[in-house]
């Protein structure tokens, strides 16, 4: 059953002490706000300080007032970018996404999902204004056409690769393929570091030697991961009418060959996976907490009824080995959840600035959800019409949210601001003695 928390209480903070000519600032930086939750858990907030009035060269106590700082980070993070994810590296935050198709028309839909993009700001609500490159596009390959989706940036093996699908067939959807770009740059914003004359620093993924599955049907989706020492690989794959999840293990010299036979993570058999004739799991990403891995997932189709899954495994297990992943029967986070939102799913996850757990992921505004909604109504978008292309409507937009984690240890990523942070936990006040 999912975790219903409620914060029932915020802990008291110490008054302070500091010595004359001392600065204060310093001693009140690692102060947190702690909130506590219905079953146990808590929550720690960074604290902004307001000492004005205060005269470390003169004893004496004062009253100090804090502002405590919820995350957030704006409606949306970046428009129109689908399939987000964000890499935090050296004190940057890179992100990278779907460019997507905008209208139904011939001219429209010859434009899109025919890019590689990446953004880099120095905060994470600075990714909206940051400037976009496009650092590579299938115009320029002789090998790639069309339908690139879902790219990650890796660091593997002291090298930075893109991971993405392409269609290897020109004008074929069901043609498409995960692969990987492997940066021969020092730069990762400059398009030159992506590209050689000859593509040899583009690869197509691989299976193992004798696999006569993995990657040879339509797949999409790929992700990378390491945990007790060992690299994998996770993807989603078309089987049937079912897409499905699988992992695998690699080696970080050469990451676009399996050298393990592929196991299958989950597949559609809940009635919130399905949504008519669409069986869909996709869009694997890890979050590890407290010696757990959670391989969270996208379900269902492209409008309302999408939503995120998870799987949980231990840190130290065989994560190929039977019986090593448990796979929880709800999902995490719905349409449902998010008021004025539609559709959340194909997420990533990082931390922002004050160390807060992000979850950043795609979904609709609520009037324009392609489809019908909970109650058979229909959104409305200016690039295509109810109930058509889903794919051809830009609208899901990237967006963010802190995530909680229940006493066991779960993730809790339904929770709203005012359920995560009570408007009466905002402020607090301690005293501050000079001596």
């Amino acid at each position: 059953m999912r975790k219903e928390l409620k914060a029932v209480k915020a802990e008291e903070l110490e008054d302070v002490k500091v010595k004359k000519g001392g600065n204060p600032a310093d001693i009140l930086e690692e102060r947190r706000q702690t909130v506590i939750y219905s079953d146990g858990s808590s929550k720690s907030f960074r604290i902004v300080w307001d000492l004005t009035g205060v005269d470390t060269e003169k004893p004496g106590t004062y009253e100090v007032e804090g502002e405590v700082l919820f995350p957030e980070y704006g409606d949306i993070l970046t428009e129109q970018r689908a399939d987000p994810y964000v890499l935090k590296e050296d004190g940057n935050y890179y992100f990278t996404a779907s460019y997507p198709v905008c209208g139904m028309t011939e001219k429209e839909r010859k434009v899109g999902y025919d890019r590689i993009i990446l953004r880099r700001a120095d905060s994470l609500a600075g990714l909206a204004k940051a400037k976009e490159e496009t650092i590579w596009n299938q115009k320029d390959s002789k090998r790639l056409h069309r339908y690139v989706w879902a790219p990650e940036l890796h660091k593997i093996g002291g090298s930075y690769y893109i991971l993405f699908t392409a269609s290897v067939e020109e004008d074929n959807v069901w043609g498409i393929r995960p692969h990987m770009l492997k940066c021969v740059g020092e730069d990762l914003m400059n398009p030159a570091s992506w590209r050689t004359s000859d593509e040899s620093n583009l690869y197509r993924l691989e299976g193992m030697e004798g696999d006569s599955f993995s990657f040879t049907d339509f797949s999409l989706d790929l992700t990378y991961f390491t945990s007790a020492g060992r690299h994998y690989l996770a993807w989603a794959q078309k089987e049937g009418r079912f897409s499905n999840i699988y992992l695998g293990e690699v080696k970080e010299k050469e990451p676009w060959k399996l050298i393990s036979p592929a196991i299958l993570l989950t597949s559609p058999e809940y009635e919130w996976e399905t949504n008519e004739e669409v069986y869909v799991n996709e869009g694997p990403i890890l979050l590890k907490h407290n010696g757990k891995l959670f391989l969270a997932f996208s379900a269902s189709a492209v409008d309302y009824t999408y939503c995120i899954g998870f799987l949980e495994a231990d840190e130290n297990a065989d994560l190929l080995a039977d019986g090593a992943w448990k796979k929880y029967e709800y999902p995490f986070l719905t349409s449902a959840d998010l008021p004025g939102q539609c559709g959340p799913g194909h997420n990533s996850f990082t931390t922002d600035e004050n160390r807060n757990v992000v979850l950043v992921y795609h979904a609709r505004p609520q009037d324009c959800s392609n489809g019908q909604d909970a109650n058979g109504s229909y959104g409305s978008c200016e690039y295509v019409e109810p109930g058509t292309e889903a794919l051809c409507d830009p609208c899901r937009h990237a967006r963010a949210k802190s995530i909680q984690f229940a006493a066991d240890g779960l993730p809790v990523l339904h929770l709203l601001p005012e359920e995560e942070l009570p408007v009466q936990y905002r402020k607090v006040r301690i005293k501050l003695t000079v001596i």
